[in-house]
């Protein structure tokens, strides 16, 4: 599967969203930063109904601008519209052409239940 991602770029309507693989050791942290997981993108480009047409799922360093444009640039036609929860890092896909609509969940709603995030 990573050979075959390696060169995949997808295009059209995009949704992207930040992912950790990995589980919690006793007496470390949770969550972001948790030095027992992997941080990685996970994208799939959705047809007109929604429907999962290609995924691509890349481990990165970290969650930065930077990190995210090299990404974008590998991953994605400037062509692309890329959905995201809001996370500011993924606003760098504009750098490579692509138009960002990010669709912040807040507090009180989760992701799934949205729409826009299918």
């Amino acid at each position: 599967m990573t050979e075959r991602e390696a060169l995949r770029q997808l295009d059209g309507r995009v949704e992207v969203d930040d992912v950790y693989l990995g589980g919690e050791l006793r007496g470390g942290k949770a969550g972001r930063g948790s030095e027992n997981k992997v941080p990685f993108i996970a994208a799939v480009e959705t047809n007109a109904s929604g429907h999962p047409l290609q995924v691509v799922f890349s481990p990165v360093e970290t969650f930065s601008h930077a990190e995210v444009k090299n990404w974008a640039e590998q991953h994605l036609a400037p062509s692309a519209t890329v959905v995201s929860d809001g996370l500011a890092c993924f606003s760098a896909v504009t750098e490579v052409g692509c138009q960002h609509e990010p669709q912040v969940v807040g507090k009180k709603r989760k992701s799934t239940d949205m729409s826009c995030l299918h």
